[in-house]
């Protein structure tokens, strides 16, 4: 026994001579205490009494009852390592999607090769995404307190700023000058996990080594010393074509334009088409042919300003490029962007802005103008101590009312809010422990009468919000 233990020992000794390794547990949790809506629940689907037998009843609505619940976000272990003369090394995570479930969870990870300073190789993937460039405008915002529900948060920022590239492949990461680098990363692996993912799988050809280099994403990035940084970043995503499916693609199909009906959930606009027959139900024509493009490619620009002491600033801008087939067409909307982060030592603010303009689809020669959104998040904050911090997070949520003929007598416009005051306590360096508010929230939707199911816009317009509310807290450590 001794022997071993001795050996054991030397193997240790060796094995931490020849590589560096790190290894990270993450454990995050949230309760509600208590949470609620305004929300009520009728007997009828525009309030009026029901026909019955019977005389009929006074219409009535009854207001949901208080909840309380709760969720794991997250159980993970990470493990990453390099060799002695960091030229190789490996990054790995396991994931328990949340825990007390049946599934097994997912494991991501990757290996890189530096055989020259100017370059770095890896295969492989991640979950956070690489080359993000969001500044405060992301995750930042509200950190772990997002990840645990205690904050908010609003994920439509990554219109305006890139968020990473999360898929699977190999990554090319090159700096020719210290101040530069250029990151290329084709999907090779993700695009091959989609090949045959289900039995009549339209994009069984994903890996054709068109689509697979066609998906490809490129960013050039530049630091600017004592000024900030700058990048550009395209996301390509248009390789492979898919059938024209009459049942998921009735839009780009050949067939007549009614902007006037809403469907069964109450989507609206909503466009009802004619059964698609015939060779349009089913074409597909090779990579140029005349099936419909997935999605096409992204561009977003980004800059940050450093330059002023105490304050950070990012400024972003995107936009995905127009879609078109035979008599349909997306003019896709601009997105832009800006965050700052101002930091006086106990006090400080966040602060993030975004409006998504010019949106436009015309549908057999008919216009829709899409209404603008814009979504405002801002976030004081005072360190009461070195431990305790309090947070106060407001934001607004609008999107206009539709004009375009057809859709304005059904429309209007759209005030979302959130009201969020927090306290967080912190006993490690990376980020605070516990986490404990009050959230009280709407997206804006208006409901007739205040019941809930009722989802024709053209009823609801002169209904009211759903307001929600709850008492969370959450907990989350590292080790």
């Amino acid at each position: 026994m001794k022997k071993l233990i001795a050996i054991s020992v030397v193997f240790a000794l060796v094995a931490g001579a020849v590589f560096a390794a790190d290894i990270a547990v993450d454990v995050k949790g949230g309760v509600n205490l208590i949470k609620g809506d305004t929300g009520k629940d009728g007997n009828d689907a525009d309030g009026k009494a029901l026909l019955t037998a019977k005389p009929a009843a006074t219409p009535t609505t009854v207001a949901h009852k208080p909840q309380a619940d709760g969720t794991m976000g997250q159980f993970r272990i990470s493990a990453s390592g390099e060799n002695d003369d960091g030229t190789f090394g490996a990054f790995f995570r396991y994931d328990a999607d949340g825990g007390w479930s049946k599934n097994v969870g997912s494991a991501q990870g990757h290996a890189w090769w530096k055989p020259v300073d100017a370059l770095k190789i890896l295969i492989g993937g991640g979950p956070d995404g690489r080359f993000e460039k969001p500044g405060v405008g992301g995750w930042n915002f509200y950190q772990v307190a997002g990840d645990v529900g205690v904050a908010k948060e609003n994920w439509k920022f990554g219109n305006s700023f890139y968020g990473g590239w999360g898929d699977a492949g190999l990554d090319l990461i090159i700096t020719p000058i210290e101040p530069l680098e250029i990151n290329i990363a084709i999907p090779f692996i993700s695009e091959a996990m989609k090949k045959g993912s289900t039995k009549d799988d339209p994009n069984k050809d994903v890996t054709d080594v068109q689509n697979v280099y066609m998906k490809s994403t490129l960013q050039v990035a530049y630091n600017i010393e004592n000024i900030g940084s700058f990048a550009i970043t395209y996301a390509s995503d248009v390789g492979n074509k898919a059938k024209v499916d009459p049942t998921a693609y009735t839009q780009f199909a050949d067939t007549e334009y009614e902007p006037d009906g809403f469907d069964a959930t109450g989507a609206y606009p909503v466009q009802k088409f004619k059964a698609v027959t015939g060779k349009n139900a089913g074409d597909e024509e090779g990579f140029n042919g005349k099936g419909v493009t997935m999605n096409t490619g992204k561009l977003w620009l980004y800059f940050n300003l450093t330059a002023i002491e105490n304050l950070s600033i990012d400024i972003g801008f995107g936009y995905r490029l127009p879609q078109s087939k035979e008599k349909y067409s997306h003019n896709y909307p601009i997105a832009a962007g800006v965050a700052a982060k101002f930091d006086a030592g106990d006090f400080g603010v966040k602060a993030r802005l975004q409006g998504l303009f010019a949106e436009k689809e015309v549908i057999n020669d008919k216009a829709h103008n899409l209404p603008i959104n814009v979504v405002f998040d801002v976030q004081p904050y005072y360190a009461v101590s070195e431990a305790l911090a309090v947070h106060f997070s407001v934001g607004v949520d609008y999107t206009a009312k539709d004009n375009t003929e057809g859709y304005r007598d059904a429309s209007y416009a759209k005030m979302g809010f959130h009201v969020n005051p927090y306290v967080t306590i912190k006993s490690s360096w990376w980020a605070p422990n516990f986490y404990a508010g009050i959230l009280v929230y709407t997206d804006g939707t208006k409901y007739k009468d205040g019941v809930n199911g009722i989802k024709n816009p053209a009823n609801n317009k002169d209904g009211t919000s759903v307001i929600n509310w709850a008492v969370p807290l959450g907990i989350a450590f590292q080790f």
